[in-house]
């Protein structure tokens, strides 16, 4: 994500009066992948510090995600 960002830094100077459009277009890209890749990738229902009302509900939001794909 921050080669993303620092490619659109370095090519922003070079857009001219496209530069708000070029800095949405970076926004919208940087949004859409963190919005579509699971970038949480740690299990949140075996935390002991959870009651046992929130484990279950992180176990039932895990297998939702599972059965999505």
């Amino acid at each position: 994500m921050g080669f993303i960002h620092l490619l659109g830094i370095l090519v922003l100077p070079y857009c001219g009066v496209m530069q708000f459009l070029s800095t949405g277009l970076i926004m919208t890209v940087s949004l859409l992948l963190l919005a579509e890749l699971q970038w949480d990738m740690q299990s949140s229902s075996d935390y002991n510090q959870l009651t046992p009302q929130q484990k279950q509900f992180n176990q039932a939001q895990s297998q939702r995600r599972q059965m999505s794909r």
